[in-house]
């Protein structure tokens, strides 16, 4: 009983240490607050305390023999990884900053084949989720700041990023930054509709499409609308029919409030988004080509390591460093291509994907964290082709995906 109290406290902890790192532009803006990266260290050190606490109780489903070879074998990858970016001197800096979602990612990779995570975890995200999509449209109208780029915007480490003149200024504003915030509502709105529990959080997760999508309109954002209709499609229709479990009532409910939460935004904003599907985007696939080409034979194997950068094509601006490199792209699927080459790449296929396309037997399906955690690795998979990779900007994605792609291993 006092162990359950104490992994309960630790879990507030990390989340109220990841909320304070999310919410840093609007605490600086109203409140003076700079501080940082600061609250990410109490929220790893609870998240390690935590780990050990569950290992301890030996109370996680049977999992496979392969998910001790996959954490293993992941966690040395990333040492191997940080190793090799500080032998071609990479900036510690940005390397340590890539570190700390992987690590959170292969943290929650470890907790997620814990029923009982998931059911400590579940309530308080849910309150946090619905207060995030509160602060993220009540914040969407104020301009963000140089300072929500942390050490970026002082050169620390010779790193800087541009405002970029032309771009949406939707997109540029604090509610954008943070929306982060409400990045497990996949997770918790698939148990809702998956579980044949009946409580008010399940009603409240009812609510996480409408809000997001109208998120997505109010942004004006592609991949993420099609993302989040993709999610709905598969939680409310395609399993429920896979499983015979079709709830005509709730599907009507579900549908009614994503309408009304989209009239709640405007139509303004969703002839801009129209437009924008419209509007045909080569900027990132450039972005892909330069990099594979400026990778080269060599790199293309064993990558750069954590930092690793590489050339952006011509007159492009966004998230460059003083020698006009890039870190990241938005195609995310190249990420680990860019740091550790193809064998990088397969590992992280091996591990965190391909287990979501095995067969899975009836019982394994009864469980709702299986499911709705199966359909959340199919979603992330196909998106990251058109979105970005794990980042220490969306730290949640990390757990969405580590506590997933844990479940796949598991033998009920």
């Amino acid at each position: 009983m006092k162990q359950n109290f104490i992994k309960k406290i630790l879990l507030y902890i990390f989340l109220i240490g990841l909320v304070l790192y999310i919410i840093k532009p609007i605490l600086f803006i109203k409140f003076g607050i700079r501080w940082g990266y600061l609250p990410l260290i109490p929220a790893i050190l609870s998240l390690f305390c935590m780990r050990i606490l569950y290992e301890r109780e030996k109370t996680s489903l049977r999992v496979s023999s392969q998910w001790a070879m996959a954490f293993k074998g992941f966690r040395i990858l990333l040492i191997v990884l940080f190793v090799w970016g500080g032998i071609r001197g990479n900036n510690i800096y940005v390397m340590v900053q890539e570190l700390v979602p992987l690590w959170i990612l292969l943290s929650f990779f470890d907790l997620g084949r814990y029923d009982q995570f998931w059911n400590d975890l579940m309530p308080v995200a849910v309150w946090g989720t619905l207060v995030g999509f509160i602060l993220i449209f009540a914040t969407s109208r104020i301009q963000e700041v140089n300072f929500n780029y942390g050490v970026f915007s002082e050169g620390v480490g010779g790193l800087e990023r541009y405002f970029i003149e032309g771009t949406r200024a939707e997109t540029q504003s604090i509610g954008y930054q943070m929306w982060s915030l409400v990045g497990l509502w996949p997770i918790l709105f698939g148990v809702a509709i998956l579980s044949r529990e009946r409580s008010k959080l399940r009603w409240i997760s009812y609510l996480f499409p409408g809000l997001y999508l109208a998120t997505c309109l109010l942004f004006t954002k592609r991949a993420p609308t099609a993302r989040g209709m993709l999610y709905v499609v598969l939680f409310v229709y395609f399993f429920p029919m896979a499983l015979g479990k079709v709830n005509i009532r709730r599907s009507v409910v579900i549908g009614l409030t994503a309408i009304l939460c989209l009239l709640f935004v405007g139509q303004a904003y969703f002839d801009t988004l129209v437009v924008r599907f419209q509007t045909k985007d080569y900027s990132r696939f450039e972005e892909a080509q330069s990099c594979i080409v400026d990778l080269g034979v060599g790199d293309s194997i064993i990558g750069r390591g954590l930092g690793g950068e590489f050339v952006p094509h011509s007159g492009w601006k966004a998230g460059i460093n003083l020698r006009g490199m890039r870190t990241a792209l938005h195609i995310g699927i190249l990420v680990p291509y860019l740091k550790g080459g193809i064998s990088y790449l397969a590992i992280f296929l091996i591990i965190f994907i391909l287990p979501s396309f095995s067969y899975k037997d009836r019982k394994w399906k009864e469980n709702p964290f299986n499911i709705a955690a199966q359909g959340t690795v199919w979603v992330v998979f196909l998106f990251f082709f058109i979105e970005g990779f794990v980042s220490h900007s969306n730290i949640p994605f990390a757990m969405l995906l580590g506590m997933s792609s844990a479940r796949m291993y598991c033998i009920e």
